[in-house]
């Protein structure tokens, strides 16, 4: 049940009547929340973050990683007991913002391959290349017969989307990367489940999920 134990409250009911009614506009707000919340950079950057044997290149000025680093790897490394995961920017200024970054991602992606070794590079934009219209998935592909990462642009620009659009972003996407189900893999994993960015915690409380066969 949903409700507000004061005299303001707008709704009491399931959250399923909530979500009808806030879809159809029927329920009077003065305050958007989903507008306080990070922008889809964020989240798409939450997701990616999780994902095991990975590197996420921002690609835009520091000031973007900077805020994922705090929020994500470091509360990830702490919580979980995992190495600290580098979170890697391309930190473009004003005069990649005229010309481009062309040059700072490609330096960073042949950097983070022989570095850093993943197995998938992901090159997420920030607001100031989807501003500028850096051609991103042009780079990519140029550059992908260089690497030995498989590579994936994340077009995750935070003007471009509110809070939530981000984890759908990446769901998405980041199923092209999976392998197509066979009568076999379908039998051996019809008890499994994908967990992806699932390393981040409350409190300090690590999530334990129960599969029932």
């Amino acid at each position: 049940m949903v409700g507000i134990a004061n005299e303001s409250v707008v709704f009491f009911g399931h959250l399923s009547e909530l979500y009808q009614l806030a879809k159809e506009g029927k329920i009077e707000t003065k305050l958007q929340g989903s507008h306080t919340r990070p922008c889809k950079f964020w989240t798409a950057m939450k997701i990616l973050s999780g994902i095991k044997n990975t590197v996420v290149i921002a690609h835009g000025p520091s000031g973007c990683a900077f805020g994922v680093k705090q929020a994500y790897k470091l509360t990830n490394c702490r919580n979980s007991g995992s190495p600290y995961e580098s979170i890697i920017t391309t930190n473009i200024d004003e005069k990649a913002i005229v010309y481009g970054g062309e040059k700072e991602l490609k330096g960073a992606i042949l950097e983070v391959d022989k570095k850093y070794k993943p197995d998938v590079i992901f090159v997420a934009t920030s607001c100031a290349t989807g501003i500028i219209g850096d051609y991103v998935d042009a780079i990519v592909n140029k550059i992908k017969p260089k690497i030995n990462a498989e590579i994936m642009a994340i077009h995750c620009e935070g003007f471009a989307g509110e809070y939530r659009s981000g984890f759908d972003l990446v769901f998405r996407q980041i199923v092209q990367l999976m392998d197509k189900p066979d009568s076999e893999s379908r039998s051996k994993l019809a008890n499994s489940v994908n967990i992806v960015g699932g390393k981040m915690v409350l409190r300090g409380r690590r999530l334990k999920l129960m599969l029932k066969n």
